[in-house]
């Protein structure tokens, strides 16, 4: 186990924050396939407390369903809340201009048939589900967060605060979105149920490598690390048959709802690949670590570390949400990593 102390943080697009200590709980097993036996912790964070510290956020991995996760986390009634009420205050105070984004609609038209049922989780500003009503066909929407549901229903959205487990729907779609959600599990055996028979899910999510590994320990919006072999074993368990995808810098596949379906990608190098990706950037003594946000097809979070305490604002040719750490670390990092925050927020939001 190796501590490294949080000198500053500065981690513009996102919002520094604590949680209360008696805001969270701890998982004893791998929320996805339940095992208690092969999961291994990554990192965790200590946070201020009244003149102290206590225990923040931490980090794991199960080896055997290959699926990274917050063991532990904010609870289910801090989650709710806090997606209800306070995530995107940029967008609580200004309803934005919303693009229409064809994403979802290019990739799914060729298997929907003519005036289609389509479904929406997490929707937003709904940006992707609009182009579909466009084509003529029906649309609704399931999103937690008020001011973006009120948003949709001013567009004459059809707007449910739980998925509807009709089992009508031809396609149901979620994007980046599953990656956030308190039960993974739950929500897509909801969404199984919502679908008629050789109905279609097509979710994407981003891919665990392609996070920023410190950020991945801060971040508790971000509830799943998804592999291709964990998002394919959880399309499968719940009767969703993996038909085409994508696998690289973010995961995204469409899935019929019949059963016969296998998980896919399972890694034989999986514990050395996570050992080198939650390691990253981290190397003894006074550290500078800074990423940004690259949306290339090459890497998703850019970052760079350098020796000493530096301003890293320069160094990048993409300034837009640079986002860089002070770090002191006294031995060659080995996992776990404890990350001690004395003076600085640990828990980072949007």
């Amino acid at each position: 186990m190796t501590e490294i102390r949080v000198q500053t943080v500065d981690v513009p697009g996102l919002v520094a924050c604590t949680v209360g200590s008696d805001h969270w709980e701890e998982l004893d097993r791998c929320p996805l396939c339940n095992n208690c036996l092969n999961s291994t912790t990554l990192s965790s964070v200590l946070q201020p407390n009244g003149g102290g510290l206590s225990l923040g956020p931490k980090m794991s991995i199960c080896s055997e369903c290959q699926f990274g996760y917050l063991s532990r986390r904010p609870t289910e009634k801090w989650i709710d809340s806090f997606y209800a009420s306070e995530w995107d205050q940029k967008g609580q105070n200004i309803i934005p201009n919303v693009p229409i984004n064809l994403k979802a609609y290019d990739i799914c038209k060729g298997d929907l048939g003519e005036e289609s049922r389509v479904l929406e989780v997490g929707a937003g500003f709904g940006g992707m589900l609009l182009p579909f009503r466009d084509a003529g066909h029906s649309i609704a929407a399931v999103e937690p967060s008020e001011h973006r549901a009120e948003h949709l229903k001013s567009q004459g959205v059809e707007v449910f605060k739980d998925i509807p487990t009709t089992g009508d729907y031809d396609l149901v779609f979620m994007h980046h979105a599953l990656e956030h959600v308190y039960d993974a599990q739950e929500t897509v055996r909801d969404i199984s149920a919502a679908l008629r028979p050789g109905g279609l899910f097509f979710v994407a999510v981003p891919s665990l490598y392609q996070e920023h590994p410190i950020q991945a320990s801060h971040y508790v919006p971000h509830l799943s690390l998804f592999t291709q072999h964990s998002l394919t074993l959880l399309l499968t368990e719940n009767g969703l048959n993996p038909l085409k995808g994508s696998f690289d810098m973010e995961l995204w596949c469409i899935a019929q709802k019949r059963e016969g379906g296998k998980a896919e990608g399972y890694d034989e190098n999986f514990t050395d690949r996570i050992g080198q990706w939650a390691l990253q950037g981290l190397a003894s003594g006074p550290l500078t670590v800074s990423w940004t946000i690259d949306h290339s097809e090459e890497v998703r979070y850019p970052s760079l570390s350098m020796v000493g305490h530096l301003n890293a604002r320069g160094l990048f040719f993409k300034q837009d949400h640079l986002r860089t750490l002070w770090l002191d670390c006294p031995e060659k990092p080995e996992l776990p990593i404890t990350y001690i925050h004395e003076n600085t927020n640990p828990v980072w939001v949007k």
